[in-house]
């Protein structure tokens, strides 16, 4: 077999492969080649390069080489949606729960690309994972994740979710074989569910209301203690009324009818 034989065996097998990588990622919407389809390309690849080699048939094994990155850069090259990443913060544990989701669409509804053989399956058989909000998405936020075991950080757009409620449903495949079809619907947060205009007029009037609530309780708190120094006050006449308060004319005319016994007092001290 002559050079040019060679070169175009090999551009046929890596135009056939690109082609089979690029078809299977765009049926699996794995992030990465670990469907069983992939795996059993890569398995009958290296089953029959072994096979070659140790049979001695006149084949090549480098050929294998060709088809196997072909088969990846097509996987690669595959149109797909950035994950979109899920920020959930959990009320009744104080739990900031993160994960994401490999979307895709059908008939204008979003499903969730489970990355597992199963869901796979699951999605060949005509069952999908539909996702639902409760109203659109009008705002998305740039999200980096840092995994320290693994030295990786992860960046995407991401939402924020106030709640989030998943069920599952048997749907009839044939016969009487039946699978679990799961539905996630979200809640969206304020700031994911509200356009950048709507959310910073919100954000304006919720300053204004905090500000107004400070002012508010800072005139109850003032109220209370003047409530508190006229009880007091009430309480005090009403014990010693007004009647009874000395004045400068009483002190006068008390001095005058004191004198006396004053000095009688000290008359009989000096005997």
């Amino acid at each position: 077999m002559d050079l040019v034989q060679t070169i175009l065996i090999v551009s046929l097998l890596v135009v056939v492969s690109v082609y089979t990588g690029y078809n299977v990622q765009k049926i699996s919407h794995f992030l990465r080649p670990k469907d069983f389809i992939t795996i059993a390309i890569f398995t009958a690849i290296a089953v029959c390069a072994f096979a070659v080699y140790l049979l001695g048939y006149d084949l090549p094994v480098y050929y294998c080489l060709p088809v196997m990155a072909g088969y990846l850069i097509g996987y690669s090259l595959a149109p797909k949606e950035d994950p979109l990443i899920i920020n959930y913060v959990q009320p009744d544990c104080n739990n900031n729960w993160i994960d994401y989701y490999v979307l895709y669409h059908i008939k204008a509804k979003t499903y969730i690309a489970d990355q597992s053989n199963k869901a796979f399956i699951h999605r060949l058989l005509g069952v999908h994972h539909e996702l639902i909000t409760d109203k659109p998405i009008a705002a998305k936020t740039q999200m980096s994740i840092h995994v320290p075991r693994k030295r990786r950080i992860f960046q995407g757009e991401g939402i924020y979710i106030n709640d989030i409620d998943e069920s599952v449903t048997l749907k009839k495949i044939w016969w009487r074989l039946k699978v679990k079809e799961s539905t996630t619907k979200i809640y969206l947060a304020d700031g994911t569910g509200t356009n950048n205009v709507d959310f910073v007029r919100s954000a304006g009037v919720l300053k204004r209301q905090r500000r107004q609530i400070t002012t508010l309780y800072s005139q109850l708190q003032k109220a209370r203690t003047e409530i508190l120094d006229k009880t007091a006050e009430r309480v005090f006449e009403y014990i010693f009324p007004t009647d009874s308060v000395l004045r400068d004319g009483d002190l006068e005319t008390i001095s005058r009818v004191q004198e006396p016994q004053n000095e009688a007092v000290r008359k009989g001290g000096a005997q």
